[in-house]
């Protein structure tokens, strides 16, 4: 957790001289520690191309999972963004649901609105399996890749 602070800070400029190149080297010791919110922080960095890293959907994918994995709830919700704008894999509704209804029912409010959203351009069927993939979904895993519908 302090190795992510420290990172974080550094990365923004609160409290101390942005250094970026110092906040990557802290953010990744603590997300190669599996550290969830370090891997979301990481992979955040990544889609927008900020703090030193280049922008690349791919490897803030491969991080939003890793965190996601954990039951982190702003990594669910990142996960689910994703799904919906298809960056960095296929769009999928339905995964998209799924994610997001996972960070709602931790009370995510951004996840609500946009699963609600997502919720109203569904098929019934979709809305079904998206229902039971993140009721059937625990920590430590992810959802599958591919849905039915």
């Amino acid at each position: 957790m302090a190795q992510t602070n420290l990172g974080s800070r550094l990365a923004d400029g609160r409290g101390v001289a942005k250094n970026e190149a110092e906040a990557a080297k802290w953010l990744r010791k603590a997300a190669e520690q599996g550290f969830a919110p370090a891997q979301l922080y990481i992979g955040e960095m990544y889609l927008s191309g900020r703090g030193g890293f280049l922008q690349d959907d791919l490897q803030a994918l491969a991080l939003f999972r890793k965190s996601a994995a954990t039951g982190l709830n702003e990594a669910l919700f990142a996960l689910g963004t994703m799904y919906q704008l298809g960056r960095g894999l296929d769009k999928n509704d339905v995964l998209a649901y799924a994610y997001l209804n996972l960070a709602a029912a931790n009370g995510h409010d951004a996840a609500e609105k946009e699963r609600n959203a997502i919720f109203a351009t569904l098929k019934p069927a979709q809305v079904k399996e998206g229902q039971a993939l993140s009721s059937s979904w625990k920590p430590g895993q992810l959802l599958p890749d591919r849905t039915k519908t």
